[in-house]
């Protein structure tokens, strides 16, 4: 699983980052994402610029959903750095 998600993450990552790099705040974002089915799973926690903290958990969010294949998230949690 990690051999094709690791890229994709970086490049959703690299677009969010441009995205919103002009925000004021920035959080870190963590959860543990996994294959809908089987398969393993990865702890995922990259650091987002938004306004607010929902902000920034619905750009965690569009990012799990931008990764090709059908992935689900658990236990996400986003706090200011």
């Amino acid at each position: 699983m990690k051999k094709y998600l690791l890229p994709a993450l970086l490049v959703s990552l690299s677009t969010m980052a441009a995205a919103s790099a002009a925000q004021a705040a920035s959080f870190t974002c963590s959860a543990k994402i996994s294959p809908s089915g089987n398969g393993g799973s990865l702890f995922f926690s990259p650091s987002i610029s938004a306004p607010d903290v929902g902000a920034a958990e619905a750009q965690f969010i569009a990012v799990i959903a931008s990764l090709p294949g059908r992935f689900r998230y658990n236990s996400l949690k986003c706090t200011e750095n």
